[in-house]
């Protein structure tokens, strides 16, 4: 907590402590039925640097904010970001990065958000690019960082993932976007906020 209060804005902990308490519950949705999950990923090629964490976005405001803020418009619970501390860990193969993400036993996905924080090179034929889906039992980002000659050295897909899932005796009285059948998206580069 030290380390958090000396390295955030008094404007991100303000934020973050006026929304402690039970997490945020969609209309006829039990709060004891819903939960979150936020999971960083950061799929990069640049060498003798580790991918960034959740926590790494606690010692920066920018970070912290943005994160903070989409919790908030998505019904999410802020306070609870602190406890993000699971970090997934992607299946490789060549120069694509999946991340599965399956729903806890008993519940569903209610919805899911994908928030870019950065992308390395921003154009060209060597930007990264996402394929994005989400149903009710599944979720699934796979990031392509093209590693052909003439690739920088240095490329990297940096994003946080937000996926809230309720009990699936609560679903039908849930106000969840998601469903049975897969939303899916797919970008390059361009690739902004995400939201099923």
């Amino acid at each position: 907590m030290r380390r958090l209060l000396g390295s955030t804005s008094a404007v991100s902990i303000i934020l973050s402590l006026a929304i402690l308490g039970p997490p945020v519950a969609a209309a006829g949705q039990p709060a004891t039925d819903y939960s979150q999950l936020v999971v960083r990923f950061n799929p990069k090629r640049d060498p003798g640097k580790p991918a960034y964490t959740v926590a790494d976005c606690f010692g920066i405001d920018h970070c912290l904010t943005i994160l903070t803020e989409k919790l908030l418009q998505a019904g999410g619970n802020a306070g609870l970001i602190a406890g993000a501390k699971e970090e997934r860990q992607p299946d490789v193969s060549g120069e694509e990065s999946i991340y599965r993400f399956n729903a806890p036993e008993g519940e569903s996905f209610c919805k899911a958000f994908l928030l870019k924080l950065s992308a390395a090179p921003s154009s060209g034929a060597f930007t990264p690019a996402l394929k994005f889906s989400a149903s009710r039992k599944a979720v699934l980002a796979a990031v392509r960082l093209p590693a052909s000659e003439g690739a920088p050295p240095r490329a990297w897909f940096d994003g946080i993932l937000i996926l809230f899932s309720v009990r699936d005796a609560a679903f039908a009285e849930s106000s969840c976007s998601l469903t049975e059948t897969a939303h899916e998206t797919a970008c390059k580069g361009n690739c902004q906020s995400i939201g099923f």
